[in-house]
């Protein structure tokens, strides 16, 4: 059960630091999220540019297959992806929304991370 907590509480800093970039650089966040521009189809996107996908995988990848051991590579990647749209969520909420008397970050994180390791 010990090292359990360990992998999940690895996971849970992995989570903190991703947002506490984004709240350290909100100027980077508006860059990178808020940016009206698009790219035409030969172009490439900072997404794939910064081969982002593959950075944040090799993060996330492994702690997710210790917290949640006995899924499929597919199902992994599901929860990756729902964890990270989550986490952008909530930097987007409480960088432009900023009047809003808001939890705090790892407050709201840790309220969707507690239900989504439970389940």
């Amino acid at each position: 059960m010990l090292a359990e907590n360990t992998h999940n509480d690895k996971f849970r800093v992995a989570c903190y630091e991703y947002l506490n970039y984004w709240f350290k650089h909100p100027e980077r966040f508006r860059m990178v999220f808020l940016n009206e521009d698009r790219a035409e189809s030969e172009s490439s996107f900072f997404f794939h540019h910064a081969n982002i996908e593959v950075r944040m995988n090799k993060v996330f990848l492994p702690l997710t297959q210790l917290v949640f051991g006995g899924k499929s590579d597919e199902q992994l990647l599901k929860i990756i992806q729902g964890v990270i749209c989550h986490m952008n969520g909530i930097a987007l909420d409480l960088i432009t929304i900023s009047e809003y008397q808001w939890p705090g970050h790892k407050c709201l994180l840790d309220a969707y991370l507690d239900l989504l390791i439970e389940s």
